[in-house]
């Protein structure tokens, strides 16, 4: 049906100490479209139903498997170029994963037992890098729809990985935990724009997230960040963060998006903020509106102009504003910013 070709170095059937078939030396190719290697396959049906003459499978273990896929023949897999990341809001990414997400645990069978270890895959672009993910361990079991995963691996930018993960696939209820270590933020946001026109440089972050997900329309998330440095900019603006703490949770209900920030600090300059942040869609059905809250009990002057600068833009009521107050400290600051984003 794909039009591959298959080879193998040996195929063995045992019976004990349970019946199941080995496959070694697995090669799967197709040219100018993909290429699967494996040192091992191996497949285990359930007993019952061989008795009535059927063959259901239990579990499968693939070893060392090496997936190597030419994006240029799956129209699906190119690169959004950075000029079309707009077309895609955020809110329409998040629906578009959480629908992805239950739409692909449905795929996997009740009782199904899925073990891999060792393997690699390679996107091959024809314009852009190759983008590789290696030491991929996996382990999913479906218990009668109650689903479990545990999953790592080891990429740029992803960095290193590590997901566990509970799902009630008939509920659609999910919850788990998400570690990223040496993330790389900048090729991530060629694929999903920040609000606002805000870009960052390259820079390394490590994130901890645990997060619940409530019908195809519901998510819930507590993360932490921490970034050894960060670069925000906007425009020409530019802000550079040394040693960044981010925490707080999102919330995804109703097409809106409300990010909360209990704490957001670095130390230069020296920040101390809490933040809220909400992106839904307006009132006429087109676009995106969003809006910003920030507080602090104590803000350094200087400190205040160059952040709102850089992430509100060089406005004439902000140089008006900082004209007058140049230096010193406030107490119990807020502030307010809100803008539209065209889709």
């Amino acid at each position: 049906a794909t039009g591959a070709a298959l080879a193998y170095d040996r195929l063995v059937v045992s019976f004990l100490p349970l019946p199941h078939v080995k496959v070694r030396g697995i090669q799967l190719h197709r040219q100018n479209a993909f290429e699967v290697n494996a040192k091992e396959l191996s497949v285990y049906p359930r007993i019952l139903p061989i008795l009535k003459g059927q063959f259901n499978i239990h579990r499968i273990g693939l070893l060392s498997p090496q997936l190597k896929l030419l994006a240029g023949s799956y129209p699906v897999m190119q690169p959004d170029p950075p000029e079309g990341k707009q077309d895609r809001s955020i809110e329409d990414i998040i629906r578009q994963a959480i629908a992805g997400l239950f739409g692909a645990l449905t795929a996997i069978d009740p009782g199904m037992d899925l073990q891999i270890e060792e393997g690699s895959v390679a996107l091959v672009f024809a314009n852009a890098s190759d983008l590789r993910v290696d030491s991929i361990d996996a382990s999913v079991k479906n218990d009668a729809g109650d689903l479990s995963l545990s999953f790592s691996c080891r990429s740029d930018p992803l960095g290193d990985l590590y997901i566990t993960a509970k799902a009630d696939i008939g509920g659609q209820q999910a919850d788990g935990r998400i570690t990223l270590t040496d993330l790389n933020l900048q090729p991530l946001l060629l694929q999903a724009a920040l609000p606002g026109g805000i870009t960052t440089e390259e820079t390394r972050a490590e994130i901890e997230a645990t997060f619940s997900v409530n019908g195809p329309e519901s998510l819930h998330s507590r993360f932490d960040l921490r970034f050894p440095s960060l670069t925000v900019m906007r425009n020409d603006l530019k802000l550079d963060l040394d040693t960044a703490l981010i925490s707080g949770t999102a919330d995804y209900a109703d097409n809106h998006l409300t990010v909360s920030l209990d704490t957001l600090q670095s130390a230069q300059p020296a920040l101390d903020l809490s933040a809220s942040a909400s992106i839904g869609p307006t009132g006429e059905g087109t676009g995106s509106v969003a809006e910003i809250h920030a507080a602090a009990k104590v803000l350094d002057i200087a400190v205040a102009s160059n952040v709102t600068r850089a992430i509100a833009g060089d406005l004439k009521a902000i140089q008006t504003a900082f004209s007058y107050a140049k230096s010193g400290q406030l107490s119990d600051v807020t502030y307010l910013a809100g803008f539209e984003i065209d889709e």
